[in-house]
């Protein structure tokens, strides 16, 4: 498990030419060792094509091996999810800028299509919530638990815990029990965890149900845009679809 004691900070990495800092994070760094700072740099061609060619069945370990050779400051497996698909977006806007690398979409409003130039600083994404503290204790049927937010790492160990179990409930162990990471003061892991959740009373699996809800750090990333035909502001939702990664040149 991720350690956030102050005794247990980073080490400072050396930063390689053309990596930058990058100050902002869904997870406002709440959820590392404190003192983590990330730094990423603009993707390379042969990432971008890795990126515009994934399918949903290779799409987590396409950008997993991408953003372990584009970011330093902490290992892959431990990035809050939501934090990686940000990082993503970020690369992209830092790869490409200017105008003649807009995206086309359709406008909701109008029906017709459009172009925009994509800019992380416009992306809604559901930032953790403010009062959110790693160590922080809930009491649930008698105990005390703490929660983690979903993590590269812990998504691969729940596929390969419904490998195992093929009868394990899917639903609770991938937005539940993979966010338990303490029960009365102990680390504990997937199984555990899992085995702690269903054995709960219903009463008390529906408030922890409700903790992971309220805590949960949700990825529907959308920007608004403004219509150049009907001039309203509309809300897009970014897609990773291979135009996102290899835009079509329009600097004629």
């Amino acid at each position: 498990m991720l350690k956030l004691q102050d005794e247990d900070k980073p080490e400072v990495p050396t930063i390689p030419p053309g990596f930058q800092p990058v100050d902002t994070l869904p997870s406002k760094y709440k959820c590392y060792p404190k003192g983590t700072r990330l730094y990423a740099r603009p993707l390379k061609v042969l990432e971008l094509k890795q990126l515009a060619t994934m399918s949903e069945e290779t799409a987590d370990e396409v950008i997993n091996s991408v953003l372990s050779r584009s970011t330093i400051g902490l290992d892959v497996g431990d990035l809050v999810v939501a934090d990686k698909i940000f990082l993503i977006m970020w690369q992209r806007a830092n790869t490409y800028k200017g105008d003649e690398f807009s995206i086309s979409y359709i406008c909701p409003d109008c029906g017709k299509e459009d172009k925009y130039k994509f800019d992380v600083v416009q992306t809604s994404v559901s930032d953790v919530v403010d009062d959110y503290d790693y160590d922080k204790e809930y009491e649930v049927d008698g105990h005390k638990i703490c929660l983690d937010q979903a993590r590269v790492k812990s998504v691969a160990l729940v596929k390969e815990y419904l490998t195992s179990n093929p009868d394990a409930d899917k639903d609770i162990l991938a937005s539940i029990a993979f966010r338990v990471r303490k029960v009365d003061g102990h680390e504990v892991g997937l199984s555990e965890a899992y085995d702690f959740c269903v054995n709960l009373s219903p009463a008390g699996f529906v408030k922890l149900n409700g903790l992971c809800t309220q805590t949960e750090m949700l990825i529907d990333p959308v920007v608004h845009v403004k219509c150049n035909n009907c001039a309203k502001e509309v809300p897009v939702r970014v897609s990773f679809r291979p135009d996102f990664f290899i835009p079509a040149y329009t600097g004629w």
